[in-house]
């Protein structure tokens, strides 16, 4: 497994720190799990689902 490198945190969001496979059961499995369900939300309209028209 490669050393994780020091990355300072940035306004970007997290960096990658390893590219490497872990094993399940490994404390680091909750994040890796976590990073997956990430959604961004780059673009949006906000409507009034009380308007029909709309």
């Amino acid at each position: 497994m490669s050393t994780a490198s020091s990355t300072p945190p940035t306004s970007d969001g997290p960096k990658v720190a390893e590219d490497a496979p872990i094993a399940f059961g490994d404390p680091r499995m909750p994040w890796v799990r976590a990073y997956q369900l990430i959604m961004r939300l780059a673009d949006f309209t906000v409507i009034d689902l009380n308007d029909p028209a709309a």
